[in-house]
């Protein structure tokens, strides 16, 4: 049946190329990124905010500025919003779920 949108083929366990050799040649380690618990915090804060109020762009945004190796592979889509805004606009009485 192919592929979903956002299924992957396979699991990338690293992000970036800051991959590191060890003692055991098929142990490979990374040095990632560290966010301090303070902007961990106030990014939780913004996330969850932005959650409740349905700003699921405002998310993604947030998202992608954290997480140097977040690249989204389709755009946010909320068809509720979608097919509600339609129906302000007099177009159809049915909300699609």
């Amino acid at each position: 049946t192919g592929l979903r949108p956002g299924e992957k083929l396979y699991e990338e366990l690293l992000i970036g190329d800051n991959v590191l050799p060890t003692e055991h040649e098929k142990i490979m380690r990374a040095e990632e990124e560290v966010i301090a618990w303070t902007e961990l915090e106030l990014l939780i804060q913004q996330l969850q905010v932005s959650s409740d109020d349905g700003d699921f762009s405002r998310v993604r945004e947030l998202l992608q500025g954290a997480v140097s190796g977040f690249k989204p592979q389709c755009d946010v889509v909320d068809e509720l919003t979608l097919a509600l805004a339609g129906r302000a606009k007099g177009k159809s009485n049915v909300v699609r779920l």
